[in-house]
């Protein structure tokens, strides 16, 4: 009885390693060409087209990571860089359910949080998107997020008219709500 115990633990925990989630050991080269964007830039070119104009435009810029909830919450951070430094980082949450005045107009749920960092507090608050230079984005998005197998994922890429990454990141097939996982640039500005 004890080896037959046994025997069936070790076929349970063998199991239980097995996967459905197929994960690379390297990443594969077709992920970062197979996958263009609507403006037709692949993730090799879009990188190409971000360090070419990051360069004209003196490494200045602002980007904002968004994130929203089907139940109504969202939130977002935007960061700001100036020179290859950054200088800033603003975080604003916004709660489901609208909240008004007496006279009708949109006001702030109270408990939602904001904040603005200037560059010695740079991360110091826990809320939001920890804030990185853009081509820490490219980074992430070339080893996390855009060489998941699309066996078993929707992947998504995708670019401004310039080339420059918005969206990179991947939903689990047959997930329901909330399943994207990855990097959503809602607004991208350079500033000199």
């Amino acid at each position: 009885m004890r080896f037959f115990s046994f025997l069936l633990s070790i076929l349970f925990i063998t199991a239980c390693s097995t996967s459905q989630i197929w994960k690379p050991e390297a990443p594969l080269d077709h992920a970062y060409t197979e996958v263009v964007s609507e403006y037709g830039f692949n993730y090799m070119e879009s990188l190409g087209a971000w360090e070419k104009l990051k360069a004209e435009n003196g490494n200045s810029y602002v980007y904002r990571i968004s994130y929203a909830s089907w139940v109504g919450y969202h939130n977002y951070t935007e960061i700001s860089v100036r020179n290859g430094k950054i200088v800033s980082r603003k975080y604003e949450e916004f709660s489901p359910g609208k909240m008004v005045d007496e006279d009708g107009n949109s006001v702030k749920n109270p408990d939602d949080i904001t904040y603005v960092e200037n560059q010695d507090q740079i991360n110091s608050n826990s809320q939001g998107f920890h804030a990185v230079l853009f081509e820490e984005l490219y980074k992430s998005c070339g080893k996390d997020y855009i060489i998941e197998d699309p066996q078993w994922n929707s992947i998504s890429f995708d670019t401004n008219e310039e080339g420059i990454m918005t969206l990179c990141g991947y939903t689990p097939n047959n997930c329901a709500d909330d399943c994207f996982r990855g990097l959503y640039v809602s607004e991208f500005s350079w500033s000199r």
